[in-house]
């Protein structure tokens, strides 16, 4: 079951999470799942938790077995066991930034690949080079998956459009140019293993028809508690 909170102050939206993380989970030894939007955040509430549910009542100063990970942290969690459910057994995932960055890089060095002729290498400014630039736009492509997943779905299938799912104006398009490139490149090289974004969408359809269940454990996943919580989101995306 779906809840949703909605505050103009931060401190509000602790009080409702307080209000839920009072009741314990049946199993003690479980962890609360807290999604965070940063670091700062995360931070600023472990310290507001802390206050509110300490071990020996409030203001302790304890607040124990809460977990806080990003979003895209817990999109890597449902794929893995996604890819499970898939016959993947390689929990390594090309698309992961750290690889990610190679392909990008492959592709802006490959005289063959149809990208914006302004990110080839004759024509980096002076002292730029293409790895400079592949980490960034690497890094760029996995924040597009985890909060425009819906605008990275529509390049794949060849729509130059924004996050408003809107035309992009031509000096920005060749982001879903190079995209719909380093996509190739990798499907082609991993056997077709597709960006998140992508399989992210079957993984929830999956769930909501209940042929994944995250909440299993397994011998390398706990698996997800019977509830989570997203505190603080700057987007919301589909």
């Amino acid at each position: 079951m779906l809840h949703v909170g909605v505050a103009d102050r931060a401190e509000d939206l602790v009080d409702a999470l307080v209000d839920h993380l009072a009741t314990p989970l049946d199993d003690p030894f479980q962890s609360e799942l807290v999604i965070v939007p940063s670091l700062g955040f995360r931070s600023w509430l472990r310290f507001r938790l802390a206050e509110r549910l300490g071990a020996a009542g409030s203001s302790s100063g304890i607040a124990a077995n809460i977990e806080m990970p990003f979003p895209g942290s817990l999109r890597w969690r449902i794929l893995r066991r996604h890819g499970h459910l898939s016959g993947r057994t390689d929990d390594s995932d090309p698309w992961e930034v750290e690889r990610l960055v190679w392909s990008v890089l492959d592709v802006m060095a490959d005289p063959s690949s149809c990208i914006h002729p302004r990110l080839r290498r004759n024509e980096l400014p002076t002292g730029v080079t293409l790895a400079s630039r592949a980490g960034p736009i690497a890094d760029l492509f996995d924040r597009y998956g985890v909060h425009r997943p819906e605008m990275v779905r529509a390049w794949a299938t060849g729509g130059d459009v924004g996050p408003d799912l809107k035309a992009l104006s031509p000096e920005h398009r060749w982001q879903p140019e190079l995209y719909r490139a380093v996509r190739n490149h990798v499907t082609t090289a991993h056997q077709g293993l597709v960006p998140p974004a992508e399989r992210l969408a079957e993984a929830l359809a999956l769930v909501a028809s209940g042929e994944l269940d995250l909440r299993v454990r397994t011998a390398d996943d706990p698996g997800l508690p019977p509830r989570l919580f997203v505190v603080g989101p700057s987007i919301i995306s589909s």
